[in-house]
């Protein structure tokens, strides 16, 4: 499983991103809870998630606070 497909499957059941700062961790429990034998890179989940932040700042209207 990918990172993108885990951090998409856990929004779509928890109906939001995992808390910043704790997103690898909640995503190793995450993917234990599912059974996924293989875990992907921390850089790659925190990636995607930071990703799908500002993609839900931009919708949001927020933009680009920074």
């Amino acid at each position: 499983m990918t990172a993108f497909d885990l951090v998409l499957a856990y929004r779509r059941e928890n109906d939001t991103l995992p808390a910043d700062g704790y997103e690898c961790q909640e995503m190793a429990l995450f993917a234990k809870y599912r059974g996924v034998q293989q875990m992907p890179e921390e850089d790659s989940i925190i990636a995607v998630v930071q990703m799908l932040r500002q993609q839900q700042q931009e919708i949001s209207g927020q933009g680009r606070l920074l």
